[in-house]
């Protein structure tokens, strides 16, 4: 994945007729001025939203869809990491659930007081946290942000940050069936 606010944005993307494909968009920063003008570049061209019944659409675009917004965890990969050993995956569960609202908290805070390096520190430990769990959105939500962090450049900070909210608010309801599931 490449990074946000660093001249790329990563895009799901469904070509037409080809199945889904992951294509790099220049991000508006990391346009020529004469590009700017226009729009940016025209190809490969992404469009934003499906073209009308009278559009006439070029072979080579693609048309950006909406993420799936449920983590969709997989619970056979979950199992495997702990063993399938439930009481762990509920202490592991248990310590996310703890942890999540304090880490989220500390990148809130270093958004606003535009610290990048505690930016980068809570984005990796939620990171690793949300990796135990597999869930891509809150994982890319909280790469962008480390990245962000790193590179001292917070630009789309905010934006990020709303997709991690979003992302981990889907999956604490996911993880609370799942350890209700596996507890029976």
């Amino acid at each position: 994945m490449l990074p946000r606010g660093h001249g790329w944005l990563r895009r799901e993307t469904r070509s037409r007729g080809n199945g889904s494909t992951e294509s790099p968009v220049p991000a508006p920063s990391a346009l020529r001025p004469a590009d700017q003008e226009s729009g940016g570049p025209l190809s490969p061209i992404t469009l934003l939203t499906p073209p009308s019944a009278g559009d006439r659409v070029p072979e080579n675009a693609t048309i950006a869809t909406k993420p799936d917004p449920k983590p969709k965890l997989d619970r056979q990969a979950i199992l495997a990491r702990v063993e399938g050993d439930a009481a762990l995956l509920k202490e592991v569960t248990d310590l996310f659930l703890a942890d999540a609202p304090r880490l989220l908290a500390e990148i809130r805070e270093s958004i606003s007081q535009k610290d990048s390096r505690a930016l980068e520190r809570a984005a990796h430990a939620l990171k690793g946290s949300v990796g135990n769990f597999g869930a891509k959105a809150a994982h890319d939500a909280t790469f962008d942000l480390e990245t962000m962090g790193r590179h001292e450049d917070l630009a789309l900070a905010p934006e990020a940050l709303k997709r991690l909210d979003q992302a981990v608010n889907d999956l604490i309801p996911e993880l609370e069936a799942l350890i209700k599931t596996e507890a029976a």
